[in-house]
């Protein structure tokens, strides 16, 4: 904590992070990579050169996670467009909201059009975890048959969320600076660990940025970037972090 003297010589405390300079996309990222590297998880690399990893990517089940506030509905959004146009219509990328926020997958196309209604929606849509929503939901996961799949699990880790990612075989981790500092991605790594579900791809969120970057696909297997301010109501196909990830999703496994 910082102390400082304001005009009437009473003392204040600023605290610290208030006056240091938001981290670089660079600095998030390598954050974010060396934080999540302190947990031995499944390696994306070996997983791919098993017949049973093999066999999964022909249905890929990718969960979108990590903390709140992350930017996690606009990467689905971002994603689902990209992916719809760099494929041109053959591959359709199907989104399982698996969080009862009431951000369905429609949310974000609605927000682009009707700021009002979407909110109307989203409050009446809006209900909590019960056993019951977790098994449904888990239920859905592992029925799902298509090429793509994203199943969308909020910002919590929790024994629900445990339960419906138990059928995934990939996961998306969006992390921004808040929770990069405050250690959350190990947190998140140990979760997907002990689920035996293989991280695919590290994406720091720069939300103060006005680059992105995109160190692609590295030795294990692991796409690794940084988009810069995700924004809801913005386009976002333009976003050359976004682009990247896409094409790797649509080729992960061949």
């Amino acid at each position: 904590m910082l102390v400082m003297e304001n005009s009437s010589k009473q003392p204040q405390q600023v605290p610290i992070e208030a006056i240091q300079p938001p981290l670089t996309g660079r600095e998030g990222l390598d954050l974010l990579k060396a934080s999540l590297a302190k947990v031995t998880g499944i390696q994306l690399v070996d997983f791919l050169q098993t017949p049973e990893g093999r066999e999964a990517m022909k249905k890929k089940k990718i969960v979108l996670a990590g903390p709140p506030r992350s930017g996690k509905s606009c990467l689905r959004q971002g994603l689902k467009d990209v992916i719809k146009q760099i494929s041109n219509g053959e591959v359709y990328p199907y989104v399982l909201t698996a969080c009862p926020d009431g951000e369905g997958a429609w949310f974000q196309e609605s927000m682009n059009n009707d700021l009002t209604l979407t909110a109307k929606l989203k409050a009446e849509y809006k209900s909590k975890f019960s056993p019951e929503f977790a098994q449904r939901i888990a239920d859905s996961v592992k029925n799902l048959s298509l090429p793509l799949s994203f199943v969308d699990i909020g910002g919590v880790i929790s024994p629900e969320n445990m339960k419906i990612c138990e059928h995934a075989n990939g996961a998306i981790f969006l992390c921004g600076e808040t929770a990069v500092k405050g250690g959350a991605p190990v947190e998140w790594k140990k979760f997907f660990t002990e689920l035996g579900i293989p991280i695919v791809a590290e994406v720091y969120s720069d939300y103060k940025g006005a680059d992105d970057i995109v160190d692609g696909i590295e030795a294990d297997g692991v796409f690794r970037g940084s988009v810069h301010h995700l924004e809801r109501g913005e386009n976002l196909t333009d976003r050359k972090a976004i682009q990247a990830l896409a094409q790797f999703i649509i080729n992960l496994g061949k």
